[in-house]
């Protein structure tokens, strides 16, 4: 049963709270962060910055809003893969150096496997969530494997407080995600929770360099099917439910769609200005493919 919510009953409200309550995670996260080599920032460090859709997903999942859960999480990885390399490739004067190119294909099946589960039977049970787990530690091996594990800065005292307000924040950012799932509908409230999530990404590309993160936003991506959506089926069905989509064809055809693009635009190694603009132009078309279907 949802708490009643303050300044829950109009689309203004709401939505300023979300941004705020947003922009809160936004420094918890980066006081809490933790710098390491491509294999811990493919690994370890998406299970930081995709804790709060995590959370958004499982919680709106078990609270009977499976298509903001599904979407929350689909999109928070479209918006990574699209908008955020896009954006690196657009404002760059010269292509960015793609990084962990090993990385990529492992990435792309995670989208393809997940989407496949979903089309199956129209749904995500926990069954399904352990087979994610699987495919997730698989490559997690692999990352390992390919560039090795380190870390280069340790402060675990502000690491653990910053999870504790991070996991706090998000909880309440979730119910106001479902009250505005309540305003609007339950597939715009789940993209705008992960426009919302993955802005500091954005930020990222267009402020800093963004071939110090590329293998952060890789994991992410990898963690918004593999961890994100497994949790929340796993956790569903441990109050016997089963995360139901109303329209698996279109989220399969939006999650094939972005890891067919970010697959042909990064596998030659770089990201220039026309990736950018075919990136972007990518998340846009599916943003409203994805509204008006």
């Amino acid at each position: 049963m949802k708490p009643v919510l303050p300044f829950a009953d109009n689309i203004v409200s709401v939505s300023f709270i979300l941004v705020s309550l947003a922009a809160v995670m936004y420094y918890l996260a980066r006081f809490s962060e933790i710098k390491g080599n491509i294999g811990y920032a493919y690994t370890v460090y998406p299970f930081i910055v995709t804790f709060p859709e995590t959370l958004v997903s499982s919680i709106t999942a078990v609270s009977g809003y499976p298509v903001t859960s599904i979407w929350n999480s689909v999109f928070s990885a479209t918006f990574d893969a699209a908008a955020v390399f896009g954006v690196s490739g657009l404002l760059s004067k010269k292509p960015v150096v793609f990084r962990p190119i090993g990385l990529l294909v492992p990435t792309v099946i995670g989208g393809l496997m997940f989407s496949s589960l979903l089309a199956a039977d129209s749904s995500l049970s926990a069954f399904d969530g352990f087979i994610l787990y699987i495919y997730l530690i698989a490559v997690i091996i692999i990352a390992i494997a390919l560039y090795g594990f380190n870390v280069h800065r340790k402060n675990w005292v502000r690491h653990i407080l910053g999870l504790i307000g991070i996991a706090i924040t998000a909880v309440v950012f979730s119910y106001y995600v479902m009250a505005l799932s309540d305003l609007i509908n339950q597939k715009i409230a789940g993209i705008v929770s992960a426009c919302l999530t993955s802005l500091p990404d954005l930020i990222t590309a267009a402020v800093y360099d963004i071939s110090q993160s590329q293998a952060e936003i890789l994991g992410c991506i990898t963690h918004d099917f593999a961890e994100n959506m497994a949790t929340a089926a796993i956790i569903a069905g441990l109050y016997g439910k089963e995360i139901v989509d109303s329209n698996p064809i279109l989220t399969a055809v939006v999650v094939s769609i972005t890891m067919v693009v970010l697959m042909g635009t990064v596998i030659d190694g770089d990201i220039d200005r026309y990736d950018g603009i075919l990136l972007i132009g990518t998340f846009a078309i599916l943003s409203f493919f994805a509204i008006m279907v």
